[in-house]
């Protein structure tokens, strides 16, 4: 039986009012989809595409022209069409379990019970089931809309990139599991995305659209059985189509604009040992300008992101010559948690040229860490003061991250670096699997091609090219969720011991308290703010009820001290979260890209070393990267080398932060914390360690000393 026309769509407009009269999104769109098929909508940012399917929904009408759904119009919406939206719309009074069964409140129970258990394991949510929204990260919150959406078994599916939040690996497992059902239940669908390798992976036609109005710019059948193989040339070549029609063409950009990048200053030269990708000419090329008379911009190194990672690398890439630019999505200052560096920050600040504008700052003074734990009458301090031999300095300090982070990104740029806040990366550009460039623009504009031979990704959490390429691993046994918040008005504690005689004033310290379930830290900063968190482990979190600040509020009860010093304080902001706080990525390098900081990995913060570790990860990458373009090659195999440095102590954090963890569920009165009173041997490797001295003492050695 031949399929029949499922919407038909004949020369409709749309239009909003607007401050200057009315701002039209859809111009003369004509389009016919046969029942049971996959059509993707792909076009630029703010063309009319999600405007298109909230028509064809039943939420928005036209102003012109004919919708008809199986051959009648559209009254409004209803079940027969689900929209899944791509800002969310999961009921957040509702847990898991109640969001899924909503979509089938007319069936039959045990029809239910069965479409539940499938849905709820299509998604990878088994074990989340009595969660709250406000419980699940971003990804999840996604994953919980579409298995909504699929109880339903609605003849058409609308879906404006509901898998935009996921990370990549879970966006292809669900990709593949998508056509399974569609294969098996015929759902019409209609996909909005701005991934060209989405559209090719599932549709069966891929409609491009023009900048607004929205306007059919071709319509391209993708003749090809699941599973798709998207190396395969006939694929290569939709894809270089679709982005020619979208004006985005890496190959085109290469081709026709971009010349090759001179280290020396002179005329552009090609290395006789030179061998040219494979479609590439190896000519020099002249840049020419793009449609509308702006140029492809061209730089050495783009670095995506300017916090303390991104900052570091472009300070020394730019400090060495190379011409390098920083795209920041946020503006600064802005707020972000982590306020406690170690003493070893101090060896890079002189490297980053940053040392006297950090002191000149007059942050709070920290001297050491105190740990009350279990099977101490007394919390345990440590000054880095007792052993100063290790260190420049025996004392670091708590910073605010918004002021701190912008000294560091405002270095960079004196460093002769171009900074762009306010600039959002929708992808990295790929050449085969080489980066060559960015697709990046103000956040209110129209992205534009950016090429440079180096990408370095400091994203942070955002995890830009990991999540791209399925690198980014979550630690299933360091699956934490994170509490946080400021206070005005907290006791603030004295360190025990001497204070330092160079550090200017009253010691102070991170204090770190172990509670069931998790632990708290508390941070004295400047103008009576104190930061105070909670880590507390997935499971025994999810066990718990209420929001975030009621979550928060019971942990601090559930230790007298600190609910003592906060007795008079007042909130200075809301209770924020984090949700899984550690993962660590397969691979922080590839052809033409590295990944700094955050990006690479993230660190369970018990040891304050996020922040040094995203500064020393800058500093290694940049001076890797200075090799690579002395000898023009930006290989993974020459970028290596950065990867093996940092792995390194990065492996003796982890290995730190998972005895910690034991300790806190064995809950032993005879633990390494403990033994350190004892043995001074012990206690002094402790101390390297809690400074940050990874790469003067390694935590095997550490144990060895217990036995000593």
């Amino acid at each position: 039986m031949a399929p029949h026309a499922k919407y038909e769509i004949a020369g409709i407009a749309k239009s909003f009012p607007g401050e200057t009269g009315p701002l039209q999104a859809i111009a003369d769109v004509s389009l016919t989809v046969q029942d049971g098929e996959f059509v993707a909508l792909v076009g630029p940012s703010g063309c009319g595409k999600s405007t298109l399917l909230n028509i064809l929904g039943g939420f928005d009408t036209e102003d012109h022209g004919t919708v008809l759904l199986d051959g009648a119009p559209i009254p409004g919406p209803s079940r027969r069409g689900i929209l899944i939206t791509q800002r969310g719309s999961v009921f957040p009074w509702m847990t898991v379990r109640q969001n899924l069964l909503f979509a089938t409140r007319d069936l039959p129970a045990s029809e239910v019970a069965q479409r539940f258990a499938h849905y709820i394991d299509f998604v990878g949510l088994r074990g989340f089931e009595d969660a709250w929204p406000h419980q699940l990260s971003g990804g999840m919150l996604q994953r919980v809309e579409v298995a909504r959406a699929l109880m339903a078994k609605p003849d058409v599916l609308l879906m404006d990139e509901p898998f935009g939040a996921l990370d990549a690996l879970t966006r292809m497992r669900m990709r593949g599991e998508l056509i399974d059902i569609l294969a098996r239940d015929r759902h019409t669908c209609l996909l909005v995305t701005h991934d060209v390798e989405e559209a090719l992976h599932l549709a069966d036609r891929v409609v491009v659209f023009s900048p607004r109005p929205a306007r059919i710019q071709c319509i391209l059948d993708v003749n090809a059985p699941h599973p798709r193989l998207l190396s395969h040339p006939g694929m290569v070549a939709l894809k270089e189509r679709i982005l020619h029609e979208l004006g985005l063409s890496a190959l085109d950009l290469l081709r026709e604009t971009a010349a090759p990048m001179d280290l020396s200053g002179g005329p552009s030269a090609i290395p006789e040992d030179h061998v040219a990708p494979r479609g590439l000419s190896p000519r020099p090329l002249t840049l020419r300008p793009r449609i509308g008379g702006d140029a492809v911009e061209q730089f050495d190194v783009v670095v995506v992101g300017g916090g303390p990672g991104g900052s570091s690398t472009a300070t020394v890439l730019a400090a060495s010559g190379l011409k390098v630019l920083v795209l920041e999505r946020e503006h600064f200052p802005r707020y972000h948690v982590g306020e406690s560096l170690l003493p070893i920050v101090w060896d890079l600040f002189d490297r980053l040229g940053v040392t006297a504008e950090v002191e000149a700052e007059k942050f709070v003074v920290k001297e050491g860490i105190a740990f009350a734990l279990p099977g101490l009458s007394d919390p345990l301090s440590f000054r880095t003061s007792e052993f100063p031999e290790y260190f420049q300095r025996p004392y670091t300090f708590h910073v605010e991250r918004a002021r701190f982070d912008e000294i560091l990104l405002h270095n960079a740029r004196d460093k002769g670096a171009t900074v762009r806040e306010g600039w959002v990366v929708r992808d990295v550009l790929f050449q085969g699997d080489t980066a060559v460039g960015v697709l990046a623009g103000p956040a209110d504009e129209e992205p534009r091609a950016i090429l440079a031979p180096m990408i370095v990704d400091a994203t942070g959490q955002h995890c830009l090219l990991a999540r791209k390429l399925g690198w980014r691993r979550p630690d299933p046994t360091l699956n934490k969720v994170a509490y946080f918040t400021h206070f005005t008005g907290g006791v603030r504690p004295v360190l025990a011991g001497t204070p330092s005689a160079d550090s200017g004033g009253e010691a102070s310290a991170t204090h770190v308290h172990a509670i069931d379930g998790g632990w708290i830290w508390y941070i004295p900063l400047r103008q009576d703010i104190v930061s105070v968190g909670v880590v507390l482990d997935a499971k025994f979190d999810s066990a718990r009820r209420g929001s975030p600040k009621m979550r928060f509020d019971d942990a601090i009860r559930s230790c007298p001290p600190l609910a003592e010093w906060l007795a008079g304080a007042r909130p200075a902001m809301e209770v924020e979260t984090i949700s899984n706080i550690s993962y660590l990525n397969d691979c922080f390098v590839g052809n033409g890209f590295a990944l700094v900081g955050d990006a690479s990995m993230f660190i369970d913060p018990i040891f304050s070393s996020g922040v040094t570790m995203a500064m020393r990860s800058g500093i290694y990458a940049a001076e890797a990267i200075i090799e690579c373009a002395a000898h023009r090659d930006f290989s993974a195999a020459r970028l290596e080398q950065y990867e093996a440095r940092i792995r390194l102590p990065m492996s003796r954090i982890f290995k730190m932060i998972y005895n910690w963890y034991a300790i806190l569920e064995k809950r032993e009165a005879d633990n390494l914390f403990v033994r350190a009173r004892q043995s001074p041997l012990l206690r002094e490797r402790l101390l390297v360690l809690f400074s940050g001295g990874y790469d003067r003492l390694d935590f095997e050695s550490l144990l060895a000393a217990e036995t000593e």
